[in-house]
């Protein structure tokens, strides 16, 4: 939710370091992987960078700002199964972490790719901080 030059943030950012694994936090299946960044977008400030969605028990969880996965739509992951790496997202330092992994949480069903959040919610977007501290505590 919170607000940017260009829109509303729409999940949340795990600082690392590039090329850190990414692990699935629940088993699905991966429905969709499409460029989530960069000039490919229309967002020429970032890296091109990629999306996983992949949808289980509570929804459609995008993993964003990946390098190009080995995944392809259709595969079936484990839980904890290592899905990707995550690929540095900003292009100038200024101060600030260059590097994370955005999630989010869609419903059953969805297959955009990533919805912009400029004034209203995206009719689909649920709250993935419920998840995490299903998982984390």
């Amino acid at each position: 939710g919170g607000v940017r030059t260009h829109d509303i943030h729409t999940g949340v950012d795990f600082y690392c370091d590039d090329n850190e694994p990414i692990y699935a936090l629940e088993k699905g299946e991966v429905v969709g992987i499409f460029d989530f960044t960069g000039p490919n977008i229309e967002t020429p400030w970032w890296e091109d960078t990629k999306a996983i969605m992949i949808e289980g028990e509570s929804g459609v969880i995008l993993y964003g700002e990946t390098y190009e996965p080995s995944l392809k739509v259709g595969d079936k992951v484990s839980e904890g199964q290592q899905i990707g790496n995550v690929k540095r997202v900003l292009k100038k330092d200024k101060g600030l972490p260059m590097t994370m992994l955005h999630i989010e949480l869609y419903e059953h069903g969805y297959r955009g790719d990533g919805e912009v959040w400029i004034t209203e919610k995206p009719m689909m977007l649920l709250n993935i901080e419920e998840i995490l501290e299903k998982i984390f505590g």
